[in-house]
């Protein structure tokens, strides 16, 4: 799963919920990175795709796959 690219995000929420048969009781959602270093160092680049990653990423794998959990009262 790489977090950076939609459709590999796509494919694994669609394998998940083929491999649980539509039936998901809870996500982690424990990808992402960090940036360190002196605030001087880090470029706007690195910081955007660091947003892109841990915010976007994981709000699209939720997002895929709530319909799996919300019947059951999970997400």
């Amino acid at each position: 799963l790489d977090l950076d690219d939609s459709a590999s995000v796509e494919r694994a929420a669609a394998e998940v919920i083929a491999l649980t048969d539509g039936r998901l009781y809870g996500l982690f959602n424990n990808g992402g990175f960090g940036v360190y270093g002196p605030l001087s160092r880090i470029s706007r680049s690195q910081l955007e795709r660091q947003f892109a990653t841990n915010l976007f990423g994981t709000h699209q794998l939720t997002q895929l796959l709530l319909p799996a959990m919300l019947p059951h009262g999970e997400g």
